[in-house]
């Protein structure tokens, strides 16, 4: 858990996608399936940013030989969608 803590505070304390990947490359602690899945399930339901949700998922998904589980798009893509449907009401104000 304390991993999946600190993979979150980095991503959301950073600046940019190059000072995330900095970071996260600095910290040691070894990327799994496992760890991102709870990161990713802690934006889902933690209301995180889905964009960097979405740079987290980028990231690992271009280190070699990395791939992502079907429940880690999953929560990426629910992620993105509570995101979405909150700007529904906002959009149809400028429609």
């Amino acid at each position: 858990m304390l991993g999946m803590e600190v993979v979150y505070r980095i991503i959301t304390s950073s600046s940019s996608p190059e000072d995330l990947k900095q970071s996260i490359n600095s910290s040691g602690i070894f990327l799994d399936n496992n760890l991102i899945d709870k990161v990713l399930k802690r934006f889902r339901f933690g209301h995180g940013k889905p964009l960097q949700a979405l740079e987290l998922f980028k990231f690992t998904a271009n280190r070699k030989g990395f791939y992502h589980t079907p429940n880690s798009l999953w929560n990426l893509l629910e992620c993105s969608r509570s995101w979405f449907l909150c700007l529904i009401p906002v959009l149809s104000m400028h429609c």
